[in-house]
């Protein structure tokens, strides 16, 4: 029997690179490309037919897609980076992440503890409560109608059920809008009134302005600032259990955590996490995510500011790259020092927005990315006057950063597109293209730098070819078996090994990581390695 030489194409990572700011299932993608006679609602009414279609469908739009991803010079990039990269998704949804069930029910029972306390800073209309109800329920056995004198297999009971009426819309909108009298804040696409996370930073304000305090008094004004925060951390909170510690898992006995990681996930090129999100996973939940023996333990590689020093390289700004060089510098703390005149060994890292660091650090990544002073202001409920004013302060230590900026969105407007180093594209053409340009660049380059890091450390597990890995990489070594990578976010890698592998593994990540690139002239990032007993338990790796 003959070897197959067929190439295989996946046209959906095609359109993804083609089309990235489009949806890339195939219906959409053929009401796009082609002018077929819709056939999705035949799944499950008539297979033969829908199957039909679908392998039409594929093979048109593979006909399409290829030379138009060869044109624009993104079909190498393709069959270099986001084949094996898809391969490699499949392998950390496959491996999945241990869950302890011990540590999931202790962050659980802590996470429903500091609700139990937030829900006392709400007023008596938002708190839960128990309510009467009738229930229905199983009629004991002989049980007769009173009307009919015939035997009923229900009977209605009195009971009470738990109501949580912050959890509500219409009532929220009732008590702020017409008890309260905040102005109504209303949604951006339906126009409707609305108390959505967008609506709560703007409500916050309009009840700390001085005319909401002299209208209802400055006792109730304070009262309905407690409520809305209290309503922003509860969300938060009820985020966390529903998504991130659900008590399924723990009733069900799940032990490992099988998210997907979607290659076509982002615009940008990054990768995007679903089921759950683990991405976007906050510290303290981190927590509960544990290497899968006992004498492994969990390792956390993280690129240093990969963002911040690509944004640098590209604006070819050389003393902030020279600031970024020094061995323990701290960007978010020289900027904190700069807005504040504070020493920068006496900064304090708090990332409370509050805090002086914490404003610095949101100021510097809003300004990094070109959202100005009233969009940086809302999004994070800071003092518009206050951002002005930093913001001011940024772009006058960070001038030839703000040049490029410049140059970059110019450059967008007029040419529709912009292109990495790395030979990944993306068209604006939306009222956000100013903010969207100057993120693509660095977010994409970082991008395709972990994705070539992934590929150059599990070749050997997708049996890829070296000759192909070299095309991609000038420094590639296989991670040592039995290690695995089991998380990738954004600019960290997150896996587990033996402790007693950990220091060959650490070593690999380190020299594979902090390679220099070509594409950027050479230049390579460092990378901070953490190694510890659970995913939110990493300490800074000092070697043996």
């Amino acid at each position: 029997m003959g070897v197959c030489k067929a190439k295989v194409y996946d046209t959906l990572l095609l359109h993804h690179l083609c089309f990235p700011d489009l949806e890339h299932g195939l219906g959409f993608i053929a009401s796009q490309l082609l002018q077929k006679q819709a056939w999705k609602h035949l799944s499950g009414v008539d297979e033969l037919t829908y199957n039909c279609r679908d392998t039409d469908a594929t093979l048109q739009i593979a006909n399409l897609l290829i030379p138009m991803a060869r044109h624009e010079k993104v079909l190498k990039l393709y069959e270099e980076v986001q084949v094996p990269l898809a391969r490699i998704c499949a392998l950390m949804t496959e491996t999945g992440f241990r869950i302890d069930p011990a540590r999931l029910k202790t962050v659980r029972a802590d996470l429903e503890n500091k609700s139990n306390l937030l829900e006392q800073e709400l007023p008596a209309e938002l708190k839960t409560r128990e309510v009467a109800v009738r229930k229905r329920q199983l009629a004991p056995p002989g049980t007769l109608s009173a009307k009919t004198g015939r035997p009923i297999k229900y009977v209605m009971t009195d009971a009470t059920e738990l109501e949580t009426p912050w959890k509500s819309p219409d009532v929220l909108k009732h008590y702020f809008y017409e008890i309260c009298q905040l102005p109504v804040q209303t949604h951006a696409k339906t126009n409707e009134p609305t108390t959505d996370k967008t609506a709560l930073p703007k409500l916050i304000r309009a009840a700390s302005k001085s005319e909401y305090g002299k209208k209802v008094g400055l006792a109730e004004a304070t009262a309905v600032i407690r409520a809305l925060r209290a309503l922003q951390s509860l969300r938060q909170m009820a985020s966390l259990l529903s998504t991130f510690v659900k008590d399924k898992w723990e009733n069900t006995g799940v032990e490992r955590i099988h998210a997907s990681f979607n290659v076509h996930g982002t615009a940008s090129g990054r990768l995007s996490s679903s089921d759950p999100n683990l991405q976007n996973i906050p510290e303290s939940v981190r927590y509960i995510y544990v290497p899968s023996y006992s004498d492994w333990a969990v390792f956390d590689i993280d690129f240093s500011s990969l963002e911040n020093r690509l944004t640098a390289w590209f604006a070819q700004d050389n003393e902030r790259l020279e600031r970024l060089a020094q061995p323990g510098f701290n960007e978010h703390k020289w900027t904190t020092s700069q807005f504040f005149d504070i020493p920068i060994e006496e900064v304090v890292k708090d990332n409370s927005k509050d805090a002086p660091y914490g404003k610095a650090k949101r100021i510097g990544h809003g300004s990094n990315y070109g959202m100005g002073p009233l969009k940086i202001s809302r999004l994070y409920d800071l003092p518009f006057a206050e951002v002005k004013e930093l913001t001011d302060r940024w772009r006058q230590v960070n001038q030839k950063t703000v040049a490029w900026q410049q140059a970059t969105a110019a450059r967008a407007k007029a040419d529709g597109f912009l292109v990495t180093p790395f030979g990944r594209k993306r068209w604006f053409y939306t009222d956000s293209a100013y903010t969207e340009s100057l993120s693509f660049l660095p977010q994409s380059a970082g991008a395709d730098i972990v994705f070539r890091c992934m590929v150059a450390l599990l070749y050997d597990r997708l049996n890829w070819p070296e000759s192909q890995v070299q095309k991609i990489v000038q420094y590639y070594k296989p991670l040592p078996r039995p290690a695995r990578l089991l998380v990738q976010v954004h600019d960290s890698l997150v896996g587990e090994a033996p402790l007693s592998l950990m220091p060959e593994v650490i070593d690999t990540l380190t020299r594979v990581m902090s390679q220099p690139w070509p594409e950027l002239g050479g230049y390579s990032i460092p990378v901070e390695p953490k190694v510890g007993l659970s995913w939110g338990e990493g300490q800074p790796w000092k070697g043996n």
